[in-house]
């Protein structure tokens, strides 16, 4: 991810990341957000599951966690 990502770009790696990482559970998360605070719902996807999660050698991206 570079400086220069659009906020769907984020949102969109971060949500293909958070599906590989917790499969159905993490979009139900962002789903149960829709009607409460769906900005928070794009947060959470958009910044930890995009950035951190994405680092190489990361043990929940290699499968060693």
């Amino acid at each position: 991810m570079s400086a220069s990502t659009t906020r769907e770009e984020r949102f969109a790696h971060g949500l293909e990341v958070l599906k590989r990482v917790d499969g159905e559970a993490g979009q139900r998360v962002v789903d149960s957000l829709a009607d409460i605070n769906p900005e928070l719902g794009h947060q959470v996807v958009a910044w930890p599951s995009a950035r951190s999660t994405t680092v190489p050698d990361s043990p929940r991206v290699s499968g060693s966690w």
